[in-house]
Formats: C-alpha cells, sequence, structure tokens
C-alpha cells in the first residue's frame, strides 16, 4: 500500500504568478477584484492553516470577509476547486487545494510544458 498522496494534476493545482497579480486555475485565469486577491493571498500565505476573519480582513473590517470568501468558493468552483476553502466552525477559514507559485506569467505557462510545480 502506498502511503504517498498521489500528485495533483496540473488543474487542480492554482498557480499564484506574483508579478502579475493573477491567479490560474488549469489553463483559466481567476478574475478577481482587488478584495478577493488580497483575500486569496492571505489564504494560500500557509496553505492548510486557520487564518480567522480578522487576519483575512483589509483593514479591520471583518463583516466583508464572509462576502468575499463565498465570492471566491464561486469562482474557484467554477474552475473545479469546489472545496478549496474550507470553514472550521468558530476559528476561521483554511485553503486546502494544491498552491504553486511563480513569478511570471511565463514561468506560469512553462509549468504545463514541464511539469514542474516548485516556484520559479
Amino acid at each position: 500500500m502506498n502511503s504517498l498522496s498521489p500528485t495533483p494534476n496540473r488543474s487542480e493545482t492554482l498557480v499564484i504568478v506574483e508579478e502579475a497579480e493573477a491567479a490560474i486555475v488549469g489553463q483559466a485565469l481567476l478574475h478577481l477584484s482587488v478584495k478577493q486577491w488580497a483575500t486569496l493571498l492571505k489564504l494560500v500565505e500557509m496553505p492548510g492553516c486557520v487564518k480567522t476573519s480578522q487576519q483575512l480582513s483589509l483593514n479591520g473590517e471583518t463583516r466583508a470577509v464572509k462576502y468575499v470568501i463565498r465570492l471566491l468558493r464561486r469562482k474557484l468552483a467554477d474552475l473545479g476547486l469546489e472545496s478549496a476553502i474550507v470553514y472550521e466552525a468558530n476559528r476561521g477559514y483554511r485553503f486546502i487545494a494544491p498552491v504553486t507559485r511563480v513569478k511570471t506569467i511565463t514561468a506560469a505557462l512553462q509549468l504545463d510544458t514541464e511539469g514542474d510545480r516548485g516556484i520559479a
């Protein structure tokens, strides 16, 4: 029995393109507002770790976090990452999908041809 989890394919991985401030899933660009982008970045800083609404708020306004998370979930689900963001009752939100960070769009495009999952 193999104890290693299977390597996720490219279409199941969120790619963060730092210089372009863009997120890609598979071959699709994730269209995000400024608030959605900032929230997503905070969630994927440490994938798998819980972030409270206070930690995810942009300027101390925690009421908007729930709405932004709902929009992010919907957009991620449209690209096949239905359960990428989970809510931990009385704790906060956790991003559980695989994440790859790259510097440029060129590096993101090379992930397809090289099968590389590291930071470029």
